[in-house]
This record gives structure tokens, sequence and C-alpha cells, in this order.
């Protein structure tokens, strides 16, 4: 039972690192992504079924010089309702202001590491599945044309780790982003996605991630008193095709920067560029005949 929920959960929290990678053409609503085929037409199925099977390569931690690879078939679904939407950013609740801004619940995450195999944190605890949940504003900043989009995304999220058996508070994240999204990139069927992003932690999180206390303490990693503060800048550019109405290729690359991070001197932060990268193939088996306008 134990394995089936933590491979639930991981294919979940993929799903989330792909968020984007089945974009379509964005819609005026800024906080929005089409998912599963691109819809130069006008309406959308209401809710979507499908499968996805992705492969994906990341760093343990920020800053860790250690990464691993991850396959796994993945079910998803899509629902577009008004205030409530549960798509490839997760399930959210949408309240909104004006045609440009609106507010989201919205939820992430990042995979569990096993220290083992990671000499920075051999004999250190392993860390855990991460769980993310909180408000979201997000603002359209300019639409150039109906296929092409810049937003601003400005999640706070309280972070969560839990090994299945109980849970423990890891503090805030904060995280901006502006992204560009172009639903007809280089031909029809195309879509590509590029967002220059940046966060901030609170004490708990980079705890969490940097401090060494003096029982895990060797010549090579001393003890260290993590603060919070600037974990890292990333950019990461998503490209999906879609080949036929129910069949989507997709791909992203996400690259990290640590420099100047407020935890540099932290022994765990080891190298101070991290990537992400990814590919896999989506199929959706089912979606319903009543429709939404891709405007809403």
């Amino acid at each position: 039972m134990h394995r089936i929920a933590s491979q639930a959960v991981l294919g979940s929290l993929l799903i989330l690192m792909l968020q984007d990678a089945l974009a379509a053409e964005p819609s005026t609503t800024p906080a929005s992504v089409v998912a599963s085929t691109p819809a130069a037409r006008g309406e959308l199925p209401l809710w979507e079924l499908g499968i996805a099977a992705a492969a994906a390569g990341s760093p343990d931690y920020p800053g860790s010089d250690r990464s691993r690879a991850r396959v796994l078939p993945l079910p998803y679904g899509i629902y577009r309702g008004k205030t409530l939407r549960a798509d490839e950013d997760g399930l959210s609740s949408r309240f909104r202001f004006s045609p440009t801004v609106e507010l989201d619940l919205s939820f992430g995450g990042a995979l569990p590491a096993a220290s083992n195999g990671n000499p920075a944190r051999e004999g250190m605890p392993d860390l855990d599945l991460l769980l993310e949940v909180g408000p979201q504003l997000s603002v359209l900043l300019a639409r150039p044309t109906r296929s092409t989009a810049l937003t601003l995304a400005v999640p706070l999220r309280a972070v969560f780790s839990t090994d299945f058996d109980r849970f423990k508070s890891r503090g805030v994240l904060l995280a901006p982003e502006l992204s560009y999204t172009n639903g007809k990139f280089a031909s029809r069927g195309w879509s590509t996605r590029v967002t220059l992003g940046t966060s901030f932690a609170t004490e708990p999180l980079a705890d969490y991630f940097y401090e060494v206390s003096p029982q895990f303490a060797r010549a090579d990693r001393p003890t260290y008193d993590a603060s919070g503060g600037y974990l890292e800048s990333s950019l990461t550019t998503v490209v999906s095709r879609s080949f036929v109405n129910d069949i989507s290729l997709f791909t992203f690359v996400r690259l990290a920067s640590l420099q100047e991070a407020t935890n540099d001197r932290s022994p765990l932060l080891r190298d101070q560029t991290n990537m992400t990268f990814g590919i896999g193939l989506a199929y959706t088996f089912l979606r319903s005949k009543k429709t939404v306008s891709n405007e809403d």
C-alpha cells in the first residue's frame, strides 16, 4: 500500500515538474494553460483523461552535484471549470478580479531523494517528498497576438515534507515567474513556453536543504547553520508538438543558477548550476463532448 501511494504521488509531482509541457494556445486568462492537444479552435473539452510516459533527470536538491533519472507512466486528468480547474498546473481554484488578473490556489512539490549514493549527504537523513500549497497571483502583462502571451505569476506556498507516515512543516517558498507562451511556435501544431523565475525560501526550508548539524559533521562537511533568503534563479524552456488530435510529444530543459545564493557557503551546496530535463509522450483517450471557451 505504501509503495502504491508513493508511486501515485510521485507521478502527480512529475506532472507538476512537466507543467506547460502539454501547453497549447494560451488563453486570455493569465494563469491558465491548456493541456493535451493544441487548440487553435476557440472551444476546448470541459474535461479530458489521458496517460503520459515521461523520462526526466534532475538534481537531488537545489545545488546538488548528483542527479537522478526517473521514468514513470503518468495518468492525468483535466477539468476546465470557471472557478475550479484540474490541469497541468495541478488542482486550483480561480478568483478573477479582471480579464487580466486572477488569484489561484495552487499546488507544487519536489520528488524525494535518498542520501545513499550522494556523497555530500552520506550518513544524513533522506530528503522526503515535498508538498507545496498556497495562493498565486497571476497577471496577463501583454498579449501581442491571439497565440502569444506574456504573464507574471507570483505563488506563495507553504512547504511540507512527508515520508507517508507523518507531515512536517518546512517553511514558505516565494517563487515569482515571468513567462512567454507561443501556441503556434515554428508552425501549426508546435507550442513553446519560456519562463524566467527566481525563488526565496524561509529558514526552515533552507535548513532542510543546507544545514549540517553537529551530529552529521565530518572533515569534508563542517557544521553549517543555514539562513532563509535567496534560493536560486532559473530559465525553463518547454516545447511540445501534437501529431494527431490525441497524441503529443513534449520536452523541456530547466537551467538553475545558485550563484550568490544565501547559503552558497554550505558544504551541501556543491554545484552552483543545475540542469533538469525531460521528454515524454501524452495520449488523451477520453474527452467530454461538452466544451468551454478557450477565452475563459
